[in-house]
């Protein structure tokens, strides 16, 4: 549906712009359309919509751009709190076998771990934050590998993550708001063209070479 609409926008912007630009590289037709209501002043107004609509739309594409490049990123950062993880969870579960309380407290009963943003998140939350309020477990946990630094590296993953989600956020919220800007500058150029289109068919109806010069059929 979005590549579909794509086109369509591509196409009636362009027939906008060979109807603008055709006219305005053509002393014959800008003779004869002035009478009519479009001297040079008029056709500046329609293409100064036409250069509107163009630009909202690299804005928009540009906006869509930078949300695929953090979409990309959130990615990478979840791989990667996933692979910090997964290691460390291993040697709590191996060590604490049996131990159900503090298995409960790291959220160590809850399965294997997610693959999802938000389940590592929280996930790696509850972790660090039961090992940060319990010295002796994580003390214990020091001994067979699982090291301060280990959790420290593991937090900084994860504030990686989030930092990278918000962003995430902020382009999404970004590229939606471009849309609207670009469908209300087609709309008013759209307007411009089809009431410049009846007249200039009026204006060139002796001369159908013109015409077709401005992509419209005799």
């Amino acid at each position: 549906m979005a590549t579909r609409r794509k086109i369509m926008v591509a196409k009636q912007v362009e027939r906008a712009r060979l109807m603008i630009d055709g006219t305005l590289n053509n002393p014959d037709i800008q003779d004869a359309v002035a009478p009519f209501g479009y001297p040079a002043t008029r056709m500046q107004e329609g293409k100064a919509l036409l250069d509107t609509v163009q630009a909202r739309r690299s804005a928009a594409e540009s906006r869509r751009t930078v949300k695929k490049t953090k979409t990309d990123t959130v990615q990478s950062a979840t791989n990667a709190a996933y692979q910090a993880m997964t290691p460390l969870v291993g040697i709590a579960r191996a060590v604490l076998q049996g131990n159900h309380v503090a298995l409960g407290a790291l959220g160590l009963d809850l399965g294997p771990l997610p693959r999802s943003r938000a389940g590592l998140l929280d996930r790696g939350r509850r972790f660090l934050n039961a090992l940060a309020t319990d010295p002796t477990l994580a003390d214990q946990l020091a001994g067979f590998g699982l090291t301060a630094a280990k959790r420290t590296a593991l937090q900084t993953t994860l504030t990686t993550l989030e930092q990278a989600q918000s962003a995430q956020a902020g382009a999404k919220g970004a590229a939606e708001d471009a849309t609207p800007a670009v469908q209300e500058a087609l709309e008013a150029l759209n307007a411009w063209v089809m009431q410049y289109r009846k007249l200039a068919r009026i204006a060139l109806r002796a001369t159908p070479q013109l015409l077709e010069k401005l992509g419209m059929k005799a």
